[in-house]
Order: structure tokens, then C-alpha cells, then sequence
């Protein structure tokens, strides 16, 4: 099980090379799952929204302009 303290890191070496996300759990156990590039972007994304929104509302509070 993934928990909230666990690590992730999407992982590409270069040209050639699978796009891996790897999930470093606390207690040491390491996961690693291949993504196909739409599933990479997809994901990107998806965590980038979610942290600007976090830093939005820390940042101005639910009435943040925009």
C-alpha cells in the first residue's frame, strides 16, 4: 500500500529509454512502473494543476484572483 509519506519520481534516462514512474515507500519498499509518454504527460499534468492550485490557495485563500 502507498502511503501519504511515500515518494514518487518519474524517471527517463533519454531517447530510447522507458519512462518509469518509481513510488519509494517509507518502510523500503521500492516500486517501479513503466508509463507510455500520453500516460507520463497525462500525469504531469494532473500533479502540476493540483500543486498550482495548492500554492494558490496558501498563497491567497479561496477568493485567490484568476
Amino acid at each position: 500500500m502507498i502511503s501519504e509519506q511515500s515518494r514518487a519520481v518519474v524517471v527517463w534516462e533519454g531517447p530510447g529509454a522507458p519512462i518509469v514512474l518509481k513510488v519509494n515507500d517509507p518502510d523500503g519498499r521500492d516500486v517501479a512502473v513503466p508509463l507510455t509518454p500520453t500516460r507520463a504527460l497525462a500525469l504531469a499534468i494532473k500533479l502540476t494543476q493540483r500543486a498550482v492550485m495548492t500554492i494558490k490557495l496558501n498563497q491567497w485563500g479561496p477568493g485567490w484572483p484568476g
